[in-house]
């Protein structure tokens, strides 16, 4: 079996798309956190339509992993130029394999937090995006607050490493602040009603609720610091 790779993309099928574009020529504009599989269909499929239609050259991804478990995506992108394949069912039953190739490069927090921030800070990213789960938000079931849990309360703690997706967001948006780098839009993907609005509401409650050490010292990410594409369902 061929392993997928940008030198075995000529040699694939030629029922398989492949991308026609120049991925090198490609620069990053969006990075996703929680790059699961429905990441890989959807938004990522519809930068890949965009490059393909050479639109779109500086919103390429990249994909951040903030859980243990996500080492085995970033193993696998890593090991494949960060390529992969989708396949599409249409109604006649005919299958359509398309192979990806908007993602740029893949992040793992757990083993080394400080690339992430890079990549969180750096001023070409403009959206990041959140595939976390429900869970992901920390709101509480009953009262619809923020439900401050053992990982929310540790990135509380001054000189702490972030390790939530909220640490790591308002981490970064205290260092782009600090450098003078405007604040990036926050854009919830996850399958949630009125998923914008939860995540400005937590994330925002959670920037208001204390300070962070992180480097140069103690700082608060205010909520006005926070930017928000609101992709709410009714």
């Amino acid at each position: 079996m061929t392993r997928l790779s940008s030198d075995a993309l000529t040699g694939l099928d030629p029922r398989v798309t492949v991308p026609d574009y120049d991925r090198s020529a490609i620069t990053p504009g969006i990075a996703h956190i929680g790059v699961g599989g429905f990441h890989r269909a959807h938004q990522a499929c519809y930068l890949d339509s965009l490059l393909q239609q050479g639109l779109a050259q500086d919103w390429g991804l990249i994909g951040i992993g903030l859980l243990p478990h996500d080492q085995g995506m970033c193993d696998a992108l890593a090991g494949q130029d960060h390529l992969y394949t989708v396949v599409a069912k249409h109604p006649d039953g005919t299958l359509e394999p398309r192979v990806i190739g908007s993602m740029l490069d893949y992040r793992f927090a757990p083993e080394d937090p400080e690339a992430v921030l890079a990549v969180l800070t750096d001023p070409a990213i403009r959206i990041v995006s959140l595939t976390i789960t429900e869970g992901g938000y920390h709101a509480d079931p009953t009262t619809g607050e923020l439900s401050l849990d053992d990982g929310l309360k540790a990135d509380l703690t001054p000189g702490s490493v972030p390790k939530t997706a909220f640490g790591f967001l308002t981490e970064a948006l205290a260092r782009r602040r600090g450098a003078g780098i405007a604040p990036f839009t926050v854009m919830s993907c996850d399958n949630i009603q009125g998923n914008g609005t939860l995540a400005r509401r937590m994330i925002t409650e959670f920037a208001a609720t204390g300070t962070r050490s992180w480097a140069n010292g103690s700082r608060r990410t205010s909520p006005s610091q926070i930017r928000w594409w609101t992709a709410s369902r009714p």
